[in-house]
C-alpha cells in the first residue's frame, strides 16, 4: 500500500435519503427494514428530525447487553 492511498482513500461517511422529508442526512437513523425475497433487505433510515415519528429507537424484540 503507498502512502497516496493511506492518505487519500478516507471512506465516505455515511449519508442516505430521508424516508419522511426526502432530504439527504449525514446522520441516518435506521427506522425500518423490508425483507425482500432473495434479494438483500432494503434499510429505511430518516434524519435525526424525523426519526421520531418512526418511533426510532430501542423496541421490546432487541436484546439488551
Amino acid at each position: 500500500m503507498t502512502r497516496d492511498a493511506l492518505v487519500n482513500d478516507t471512506p465516505e461517511p455515511l449519508t442516505a435519503w430521508c424516508v419522511h422529508c426526502g432530504r439527504r442526512t449525514s446522520a441516518p437513523v435506521e427506522v425500518g427494514v423490508m425483507e425482500r425475497g432473495s434479494s438483500a433487505p432494503l434499510v429505511q433510515y430518516a434524519c435525526p428530525e424525523d426519526a421520531v415519528r418512526y418511533g426510532a429507537g430501542p423496541s421490546p424484540a432487541d436484546e439488551i447487553r
